[in-house]
């Protein structure tokens, strides 16, 4: 057996992936043989379903993926883990989108749209899950240090249950940011190259110029805006595509590897997964491209809300990467020469 070494975490979580694995296939079967007495009970499977997911994400979060990363210290799993994390914030978006269409859900009816639109997130679900079984869980049982961290980790995770359970704070990700902190100009200088630490955080500013552009023309309803509001969506969607990356390849790989600090690394791994819930967020409203075009020069629409909301997490985000994480790598040395081989590679293709 694949987990025989690994006495509790990776045991339970095999163990939950075939939850997981159960859940795919009761539903594939049923679609597959038109199974109307299990689509007139849909919406308790999928009830079901986000909370175990729910359960079973976060233990991976906090307990698997950080041993993973501190104990392998290997640059290919830890962009493995990266990817499995992000998918974590899309999936999650994902299914948040599909319980909202609860009255859809719970029709019985086979030939309705939203059908479709679960079978294909549980088809990306299994492949999710497949990534993990066969290729970062054997990696991690080979691994002693793995074991001993996801000991530790899970040590961690349970009292932290407890704590919430009993209404007390949980684990923090990161400490508050006291005041905006200045990153290494001379690390920044010797990078010499075009995204470097101060170039991404000229784009952590323009986040925040968007941000206040946003809030100005909503607060002063202007119309000429709104009637442009579909070209500055496409704009910043692409644009963040390409920040993603940036950060996803080089930056965070860099914290992660560099740094081998629980707290460090359940703040990145965090922020990669607001990475999938923000790309998901927004590519659900660009498929939206026709409520967008209706809200041109119409300031009381809902998806204004909507993306007013999307904007305030974003600066967020971006201020917690800013605050924290950057000078971080930015003061460990560590970090800057695993920044500077990154970005390296990054520009190279490798």
């Amino acid at each position: 057996m694949i987990f025989q070494n690994i006495e509790n975490a990776v045991a339970k979580i095999a163990g939950e992936h075939r939850l997981i694995s159960d859940y795919v296939e009761r539903f594939a079967s049923a679609h597959e043989n038109r199974d109307k007495a299990f689509f007139k009970e849909l919406g308790g499977f999928m009830a079901l379903m986000q909370r175990d997911l729910a359960d079973h994400f976060s233990l991976e979060e906090r307990v698997i993926f950080p041993a993973a990363v501190n104990g392998l210290k290997d640059h290919d799993i830890t962009l493995m883990v990266l990817n499995l994390q992000k998918e974590h914030g899309s999936l999650e978006t994902r299914l948040s989108e599909i319980m909202e269409n609860r009255y859809a859900i719970v029709s019985g009816r086979m030939e309705n749209p939203i059908i479709e639109t679960i079978a294909d997130f549980l088809r990306d679900l299994g492949g999710h899950a497949k990534i993990e079984m066969h290729d970062l869980f054997p990696a991690m049982d080979k691994n002693i240090r793995c074991k001993t961290l996801m000991q530790r980790f899970l040590t961690l995770f349970s009292e932290n249950e407890k704590k919430e359970k009993d209404g007390g704070p949980g684990l923090k990700s990161a400490p508050a940011a006291d005041g905006k902190k200045k990153v290494n100009d001379d690390f920044a200088a010797n990078l010499n190259d075009y995204t470097t630490v101060v170039h991404l955080s000229g784009e952590h500013e323009l986040i925040a110029k968007n941000v206040t552009r946003f809030e100005r023309a909503l607060r002063e309803e202007d119309k000429d805006f709104f009637a442009e509001l579909s070209i500055f969506m496409e704009s910043l969607e692409t644009w963040l595509h390409r920040h993603f990356i940036t950060e996803e390849l080089s930056f965070f790989p860099a914290a992660l590897n560099g740094i081998l600090d629980y707290e460090m690394t359940m703040t990145v791994l965090n922020l990669q997964k607001e990475h999938g819930v923000f790309e998901t967020e927004i590519e659900s409203m660009r498929k939206n491209r026709h409520a967008i075009l209706g809200a041109a020069g119409y300031i009381k629409n809902p998806l204004i809300e909507r993306i007013s909301l999307f904007l305030r997490a974003l600066k967020a985000h971006a201020i917690l990467e800013m605050n924290y994480v950057f000078p971080a790598i930015a003061r460990d040395d560590a970090c800057r020469n695993l920044l500077v081989k990154y970005l390296k590679d990054m520009k190279s293709g490798a």
